[in-house]
């Protein structure tokens, strides 16, 4: 089953988060169907590629936990919103 296809889009947040082009994702720039097109293609047409991408998020994702995010959250609003207690 696929669980990540590895093709995303070229955001700060996912740069963010460690993706990077060709490393561990193929990233195209937001409103660009021919290059998301392109991307896709380019997984199916290439197995060993993919399986390489494959095991590289696996990578990412493993560093990549639900607490880990949530504590990301905090961080995030903690900045913007002012403790209340």
């Amino acid at each position: 089953p696929l669980r990540h296809t590895g093709v995303i889009s070229n955001i700060q947040v996912f740069r963010d988060q460690g993706w990077v082009h060709g490393e561990n994702c193929l990233m195209q720039p937001i409103g660009n169907p021919a290059m998301l097109a392109h991307n896709i293609e380019y997984m199916l047409d290439h197995p060993r590629e993919r399986a390489r991408l494959g095991r590289a998020i696996g990578a990412m994702q493993d560093g990549y936990r639900y607490e880990k995010f949530c504590n990301r959250v905090r961080e995030l609003v903690a900045d913007v919103v002012p403790d209340k207690r």
